[in-house]
Parts: C-alpha cells; structure tokens; sequence
C-alpha cells in the first residue's frame, strides 16, 4: 500500500491542543521517513474544519506541527487525523517511531481559579508544571 497512511485520534469530549509532535529519523528509516505530513481538525471523523500541512526534509528526531490559532491560542477539537502524504525517496511504508499531541501549557479556567482561591490558585507551581513538562518532553520517548 502506498501513502496517504493516516492515523485518526478522537477525544471524548472538546479538547485543547496547541502541538503535534512526530519523532522521525531520515537517516535511519530512509525511505520510509514522512516528508509531507497533513493534520486535520475537526468535530468528529466526517466533519473537519481546519488543515494544516507541512513538510520536512531529512529530519532527525522530534518535529513540532503547531496547530495554534493566528492569536497562539490552543484549538478546541474533538478529532484529530493526522495523514502522511509522501515519503522520502519515493517511499511506499511510512515510520513515524513516535506522535505526541500536547494539550496548552496553562488551562483556560486558570485565570478563574486564581480570582477565586488567590495566587496560589493552580493546581501547582509554574515553575513544578514547567519542570515536570521538560521531564516528561525529554525523557520519556512513548505514551504509556
């Protein structure tokens, strides 16, 4: 079979994402490495509403697909379909070793919380989110 792959993710409920993340390695996988890569948005698996695609050449470990707004704001979905549409080489398989989708770095009910319970009103620290949020980025390489 040849390309487009696709892999459909679908949340229970809406759902912020701000990035895709694709761990690809040309120089290991040749061929077989994505060079074109389209993401779509959407309510559910027939209604999507926003497309992003992007390409990449000879890439070497993770690649970040932003799928903010023009104001950074994250997107609210309830599907994501991600769709490999050409390979390196010609390639007829595609190897993506790893994807993430990663949610916004503050909740939109932050705000709220500190007016109602103070500054101390998160749920932890900034700096505790942002050091948990590097160890998790750096050091684990899969989904568990």
């Amino acid at each position: 079979m040849s390309p487009p792959h696709q892999a459909t993710v679908t949340f229970a409920r809406k759902t912020d994402v701000s990035f895709l993340m694709l761990y690809l390695d040309y120089k290991t996988d040749e061929s077989y490495c994505p060079q074109e890569v389209r993401v779509d948005l959407g309510w559910g698996t027939n209604d999507w509403w926003h497309r992003i695609n992007r390409r990449v050449n000879y890439p070497k470990g993770w690649v970040k697909i932003r799928l903010v707004d023009r104001l950074d704001a994250p997107r609210r979905v309830m599907a994501l379909r991600m769709t490999v549409m050409k390979n390196h080489e010609k390639g007829r398989d595609c190897v993506i070793r790893h994807f993430r989708i990663i949610g916004p770095q503050y909740h939109r009910h932050d705000s709220i919380n500190r007016l109602i319970l103070g500054p101390t009103g998160g749920l932890g620290g900034v700096t505790q989110e942002r050091q948990a949020r590097s160890h998790i980025m750096n050091d684990h390489l899969t989904v568990r």
